[in-house]
């Protein structure tokens, strides 16, 4: 609880997952600005994200200055490496579970989501809030996501491609995919 503390989040918040790291090997990464465009934020929102890339996150901090960014993201965290994880010492390994733990339980809260059908938490998230309005599978249509979230991550990799690979647009001040 200290730790929640810490970020001083207001009641109401959005979160997002934006993922870096060992996950290229597996998918085609989104970015972050992709990723908080998706929940149309207004200039002041406080959003909560679980990263694995601190500089990943400065970046996203620097484009939406506008916006409250928080995470438990740390400057060493360059990306999760599960290869790293799997030697890290105990102490470490603690941490890092910690700190995910604690930013799904934050993610769950949040008043909207974001997040990709290729990563672990985003999925997770995504199983238990799907029917909610205000969760966002950036790269999975809305009445596909229930059957998409089962699938094994090779066939999400490659919906996820799929879909992020139509250009994007804005209209009426709405990013839609032609």
């Amino acid at each position: 609880t200290e730790t929640i503390r810490s970020l001083s989040l207001p009641c109401i918040y959005f979160g997002v997952q934006i993922r870096g790291g060992d996950k290229a090997q597996e998918a085609r990464l989104i970015t972050g600005r992709q990723i908080i465009e998706a929940l149309h934020p207004a200039d002041g929102d406080c959003i909560f994200a679980l990263a694995d890339n601190y500089t990943q996150l400065e970046i996203v901090r620097s484009e939406f200055p506008q916006l409250r960014i928080v995470s438990l993201c740390q400057p060493e965290d360059q990306g999760y490496s599960h290869q790293a994880f799997c030697i890290a010492d105990p102490p470490s390994k603690k941490a890092a579970i910690i700190r995910l733990i604690v930013s799904i339980d934050l993610l769950l809260h949040a008043k909207k989501f974001a997040g990709s059908i290729t990563t672990g938490p985003s999925v997770f998230i995504m199983k238990q809030r799907y029917a909610e309005p205000s969760v966002i599978a950036v790269d999975c249509a809305k009445e596909m996501l229930e059957s998409v979230l089962t699938l094994p991550i090779d066939q999400r990799a490659a919906l996820s491609a799929n879909k992020m690979s139509t250009p994007l647009t804005k209209k009426n001040n709405e990013y839609l995919y032609k």
